[in-house]
């Protein structure tokens, strides 16, 4: 880290009630995911970083954190947002969190590793 770098606090908060996970950088919002419950199983809708905070890596402690909760929750996840798809497809050892069922339809097909 250089001398005029700072160290900046990230935070990921479950909004329930709005059915959002918010980033919070340094106590700002910095972008949320919208999902939807249903039951066991939770839906990825959409992801939105805020123009001052784009390309600073966020989305990536984003996703980690909300797919490391949701396995956690053990919640199987459909990703119907494009870029959790994508970032799911990238990081093999989530493929687990969608459904078997299910991981054709999102283009998880390969043989992967499982969280489980």
């Amino acid at each position: 880290m250089h001398e005029n770098e700072e160290k900046t606090a990230l935070k990921v908060h479950d909004h329930r009630t709005a059915s959002k996970f918010v980033l919070y950088e340094d106590g700002d919002v910095a972008g949320f995911v919208q999902y939807q419950m249903d039951g066991a199983e939770i839906s990825i809708l959409a992801t939105e970083i805020s123009d001052d905070f784009q390309d600073r890596g966020l989305t990536t402690k984003l996703f980690d954190n909300i797919l490391a909760n949701l396995h956690r929750r053990r919640l199987a996840v459909l990703p119907l947002c494009p870029d959790i798809r994508a970032f799911i497809y990238q990081n093999p050892h989530y493929h687990g969190l969608v459904p078997e069922d299910q991981r054709k339809r999102f283009g998880l097909f390969r043989p992967t590793d499982s969280l489980s």
